[in-house]
Order: C-alpha cells, then sequence, then structure tokens
C-alpha cells in the first residue's frame, strides 16, 4: 500500500518525482471545486497502486513545479516515468480511465 505524498517546493531541490520510476502528481488548489471531487479518487490510487508513487501538489504553493509540468487547468493529473512527462489528465477524468492507462505502461523493466 503506497501513501499520498504531499509536494512542497524548496529554494534548492528538485522536483520529488525526479528519481522515480512511475509517478502520478495530482495538482490541485483551495480555490478549484472540481479538485476536491478528485481527491478522493487520487488517494484510492495511491492506495490501491503499489508500484506508483502518488504526489499531491498545491499549485499555489509550488508555483514552479507547476511550471515544469506545463499544467494551465485544474483538476489535472500528470504521468510520469522516470520524471518524463508521459501523459496528462485535466478537468473531469475517470478514476477507471486512469488506472487502465496506467496499467499499460513499460517502464523497460
Amino acid at each position: 500500500m503506497n501513501q499520498l505524498i504531499t509536494v512542497t517546493e524548496t529554494e534548492n531541490s528538485g522536483p520529488p518525482w525526479a528519481h522515480v520510476q512511475h509517478a502520478l502528481v495530482e495538482l490541485w488548489s483551495f480555490r478549484c471545486e472540481g479538485c476536491r471531487t478528485i481527491a478522493p479518487l487520487v488517494a484510492r490510487l495511491a492506495r490501491e497502486d503499489s508500484e506508483i508513487s502518488v504526489f499531491k501538489m498545491n499549485v499555489d504553493e509550488c508555483p514552479r513545479y507547476t511550471s515544469l509540468l506545463g499544467v494551465a487547468m485544474l483538476p489535472a493529473l500528470v504521468e510520469l516515468l522516470f520524471g518524463e512527462v508521459q501523459r496528462q489528465w485535466t478537468g473531469n477524468w475517470v478514476l477507471a480511465d486512469v488506472q487502465r492507462a496506467t496499467s499499460r505502461r513499460d517502464t523497460g523493466s
């Protein structure tokens, strides 16, 4: 069982997902109603998939990391392999679609 990892942005550090084999990053804001709807789905992903590291990032507190991921709309979920963006889901997305897409990954192992 994984846990949801809260991201904070510090001056001299890089994104925490940079050296993770397979990651999902949820981008959210207190102002975003849809983000509150998506949050339980992301928490469920973190609990159920032990092969993916799941990060939760407040875009207002982490503007540099948000820019690195190229996200312009919330709520958003970004899939990364070895720190490289593979795909994004923005707005309303379905948990089953994310699970299906992330289970067909090729991690080179």
